[in-house]
């Protein structure tokens, strides 16, 4: 799992009460506008007006805000699908841009606010060569990433990813890295 499951649940709630709380007042300064505005009472001082209107300015940016960092955790939903279909632990911006449908500009800074809001964890955005998403497992070094395997078909040595399924390099058979960080198999 590549999104931090409580932040998201966290930010959820509070946005949904956010968002609640806000469009409840936008629909009362909303009838009390209509209210002052088919009033046709001459003597009144149109007080309600104003504070109707300066409930609707507060308001409705609160509510785009707490619709936004909604819609943001289900973004992170989304990234976090496509990087559990990939067992390789790297996915391309180039298929991302396609499976996303935005250019590669927007999904690279789509991906680095949600890591930097903490939705996604444990990927890294990789610059060298293609651009990459390196999905990590939550190894903090190399050693704890990289485990020497044997492959189960032809028998030779790989070098695998800790926690992943890659291609033997000799032969093409599917290899599985199951090893707890700092085992070897």
């Amino acid at each position: 799992m590549y999104i931090s499951a409580l932040k998201i649940l966290i930010s959820r709630i509070i946005f949904s009460i956010i968002l609640l709380i806000s469009l409840t007042f936008i629909f009362i300064s909303t009838i009390g506008l209509f209210i002052e505005i088919f009033t046709i009472n001459e003597s009144s001082s149109h007080l309600g007006f104003g504070v109707a209107i300066g409930m609707l300015v507060f308001f409705i940016p609160i509510s785009i805000f707490a619709i936004r960092n909604i819609l943001k955790t289900g973004l992170a939903k989304k990234f976090n699908a496509v990087f559990e279909n990939y067992s390789d632990g790297e996915v391309s911006v180039d298929i991302l841009t396609r499976i996303f449908n935005m250019p590669a500009n927007k999904v690279i800074k789509q991906f680095n606010m949600l890591l930097k809001n903490g939705y996604l964890v444990k990927c890294t955005l990789d610059y060298s060569g293609e651009m990459k998403i390196i999905l990590n497992n939550g190894a903090r070094t190399i050693q704890e990433r990289f485990s020497i395997v044997q492959c189960p078909v032809c028998g030779a040595s790989n070098n695998v990813k800790v926690g992943f399924i890659q291609k033997c390099k000799y032969c093409g058979s599917e290899i599985r890295n199951e090893t707890i960080s700092g085992d070897t198999q």
